[in-house]
C-alpha cells in the first residue's frame, strides 16, 4: 500500500502511521527535513514526542515544517492548515504543540494523527567527521547540519571505534577540519543505529534545554552499566539517549528530574 501521496513538486501527504523506513522505501530520492533517531518510529509517534531528531541543529523540529494535519484533539477529529503553507504562516498555535512533548498539557490531548502534509527535501549529500574524545564541552564547526556525542558502545553500533564526537557537513562545505577525520561516504546511512540496540536493553530519551554537558554527564555516569550514551545537539537544547536495565533507567529518571528544563520523552 502506498504510504505517501504527492500533492505537487516536493509536497507530500503522509499517513501518521507510516514509519520512516516505509516512507524512504517508497520515496528514495527525498527525506524529511528532520528525522527521528529510529527508522521504525511512526511519524505520529515522532510528532507526539516533540519532533526533535537528526537535522534539528539546522531545522529545529519537524513541527516547523508541517503544512496541514488531520488528527484528534481531546478525542475530536479535525483538519487544520493549508496544503501549501506552513502552520507558522497561518498564525495557528498548533505548531507550538507539535514542538512540545508529552510533558506539554496541550499536547497530552493530541493523538491519532491521520496524516500530515509537508515538504520533503532532496536526500542529503554529506560527509561525517569523527573525533575521538572523552566527554567535554563542545562547539560544532561552522556549517554543521548535525553534531552528536557517542560513547564507545554507541560508536560501535554506528560503525566507529572508541568514544567521541561526530559532526555532519554538506559535501560542498566538507573541507578538512583540523583534528577531525572524514569518514566513508556511506557511514551516515548508519544513523538509525538505536534500532540495533540489543533487545535485552531498555532505551530512554530525554530532552534538556538548560543543563550543561557536564551536568548531564555527571547524572548519567552515576549509572555505571549504561550501555548507550548518545547526545544530539539541537537548536533548542540536547536530545539524550541512554540504555540499560529497567532499574538503572528508573534511577536515572529520578536523577534527571533534578535538572532544570529537562523532561523524559
Amino acid at each position: 500500500m502506498k504510504k505517501a501521496k504527492k500533492i505537487v513538486d516536493t509536497i507530500y501527504k503522509i499517513p501518521g502511521k507510516a514509519t520512516i523506513a516505509e516512507l524512504y522505501k517508497e520515496i528514495q530520492d527525498k527525506q524529511l527535513f528532520v528525522e527521528p533517531l529510529s527508522e521504525n518510529q511512526t511519524l505520529e509517534a515522532f510528532i507526539l514526542e516533540g519532533g526533535t531528531g537528526f537535522n534539528s541543529l539546522l531545522y529545529g523540529s519537524l513541527g516547523e515544517r508541517i503544512y496541514e494535519i488531520r488528527a484528534s484533539y481531546d478525542n475530536k477529529l479535525f483538519t487544520y492548515g493549508l496544503p501549501f503553507s506552513t502552520l507558522y504562516a497561518t498564525g495557528y498555535p498548533l505548531q507550538r504543540m507539535v514542538e512540545g512533548s508529552q510533558s506539554n498539557n496541550l499536547l497530552a490531548k493530541f493523538s491519532n494523527i491521520k496524516y500530515i502534509t509537508l515538504p520533503l527535501k532532496e536526500k542529503d549529500d554529506v560527509t561525517l567527521f569523527w573525533k575521538k574524545s572523552s566527554w567535554r564541552s563542545f562547539t560544532p564547526p561552522p556549517f554543521s547540519t548535525n553534531a552528536f556525542y557517542l560513547n564507545s558502545t554507541g560508536a560501535k553500533l554506528f560503525g566507529l571505534a572508541g568514544e567521541g564526537f561526530c559532526v555532519v557537513l554538506p559535501k560542498t562545505r566538507a573541507e578538512s577540519i583540523e583534528g577531525w577525520k572524514a569518514q566513508e561516504d556511506n557511514l551516515w546511512e548508519n544513523r538509525f543505529f538505536i534500532d540495533r540496540i540489543s533487545n535485552e536493553q531498555t532505551t530512554m530519551k530525554f530532552f534538556t534545554q538548560k543543563s550543561t554537558i557536564e551536568e548531564i554527564h555527571t547524572k548519567v555516569m552515576q549509572i555505571s552499566k549504561i550501555a548507550i550514551f548518545f547526545v544530539l545537539f539541537t537548536k533548542k537544547g540536547m536530545l539524550v539517549v541512554v540504555s540499560g536495565t529497567d532499574d538503572e533507567l528508573n534511577t536515572l529518571h529520578d536523577a534527571i528530574n533534578e535538572l532544570p528544563f529537562t523532561h523524559k520523552l
